[in-house]
């Protein structure tokens, strides 16, 4: 790879390598995540290549911001 040069993959494994310079490559991979109350971890898709292949967070509509929520108690 020449330095700058960027190649995605996926779905697996989903990454990202740049050449930084020469016989030196950054790697980046989806993160690692416990999906917080009222959401889930949807999977990415499959046929695309980094970042596209990476799991989301999905959120139900219904939920209220904690600071929100707590402007309006008694």
């Amino acid at each position: 790879m020449a330095v700058g040069e960027v190649f995605n993959t996926g779905p697996e494994p989903c990454s990202t390598y740049t050449c930084h310079e020469p016989n030196s490559v950054y790697a980046l991979t989806c993160a690692f995540w416990t999906a917080g109350e009222g959401c889930e971890i949807v999977a990415g898709n499959q046929s695309s290549v980094y970042p596209g292949c990476c799991p989301t967070e999905s959120c139900s509509d219904n939920l209220i911001n904690v600071d929100e929520k707590e402007k309006y108690s008694l």
